[in-house]
């Protein structure tokens, strides 16, 4: 009896291992197709400084350009396709690369940047099938409040005699640039 049961197990064995090998490699996690990464995390909140912005595809090399769709939350990016100046399209390079500058607002916080792009998939026969969009959330930049690069004291009067013992009133201004 122990004969019996051996073989429909065998047969199952081998039936699993075939199916198993027959299925398609699983996905690619979404983090390992777009990286986003940045030259500076901390970019002053002036309204001028900017952070040059790489998103990075993994694609074969030498496939043609995809355009990659770059979205702020805060700051405006240069060629921005948008009436607010916060979304721009990008072609990749050859190494499926899609660079952007970003120029910081003056509100200081957090920026939430997201990168998206679409692959049109050809089926096996040659025909088109219905695009895949891909999309990656990123809030590792951050906008803050810069230090001034100078201080200046005015007084008014001109002179401050720090001598003298009679009292005088002194307005001081502090000036940042």
């Amino acid at each position: 009896m122990k004969h019996v049961y051996s073989i429909p197990i065998l047969i199952l064995l081998f039936v699993s291992v075939f199916v198993c090998s027959c299925v398609p490699n699983p996905p690619t996690p979404l983090q390992d197709l777009i990286k986003i990464t940045f030259d500076n995390k901390l970019v002053p909140a002036d309204g001028l400084s900017e952070a040059k912005i790489t998103v990075q595809l993994k694609v074969p090399k030498g496939k043609k350009p995809i355009k990659v769709t770059l979205s702020t939350t805060k700051g405006t990016l240069l060629n921005a396709t948008d009436e607010k100046k916060q979304t721009a399209e990008v072609l990749t390079d050859s190494d499926g690369s899609a660079y952007f500058t970003l120029i910081s607002s003056t509100d200081p916080g957090v920026v939430k940047l997201t990168a998206e792009f679409e692959i049109k998939p050809i089926s096996p026969s040659g025909e088109s099938l219905e695009a895949i969009r891909y999309r990656q959330v990123s809030e590792l930049l951050v906008f803050v409040l810069s230090c001034p690069t100078s201080i200046r004291m005015e007084a008014d009067p001109g002179v401050v005699d720090i001598a003298a013992t009679a009292t005088s009133d002194t307005t001081l201004k502090l000036k940042t640039y």
